[in-house]
């Protein structure tokens, strides 16, 4: 039975040993219980024949579980799998919490999301367009 992920699955932790300032994430439910690991940098790709937009990570694995060993995880097609799609989850739950918010423009003038883009009525030194993308 495939896990599906919310909140409840995983959660932010901090590692008192390490040297980085970077949160690690603990592994709550599901077979990779209590594995925690913590992301490297994400790159974002797009494929120009199909339109897909695609992304690559890094991560490392701080510390196993009882089931699988660090090694196995780092190997594990289905690890990757799995802390893609909470990666996934993340970047959708720190977008909408910004889009619930609002965005400010380099000229400091606040808009609400969805942003209201300046039209040349009310803005001379802004262009407006529309685009729409298959991704």
């Amino acid at each position: 039975m495939k896990l599906k992920i919310t909140k409840e699955v995983f959660e932010f932790v901090e590692i008192p040993t390490s040297t980085s300032e970077v949160y690690s994430i603990r592994i709550r439910k599901g077979r990779y219980k209590n594995v925690i690991y913590k992301y490297g940098p994400v790159k974002f790709t797009e494929d120009k024949e199909s339109g897909q937009l695609g992304f690559n990570f890094d991560f490392g694995v701080d510390s196993g579980s009882t089931r699988y060993s660090k090694e196995q995880l780092v190997s594990s097609d289905k690890f990757k799998k799995f802390i893609a799609n909470i990666l996934i989850f993340i970047m959708e739950e720190d977008l909408a919490s910004q889009l619930e918010n609002k965005w400010t423009d380099h000229y400091g003038k606040d808009y609400p999301f969805p942003i209201v883009a300046p039209t040349k009525e009310n803005n001379d030194e802004h262009t407006t367009t529309d685009i729409k993308e298959d991704m």
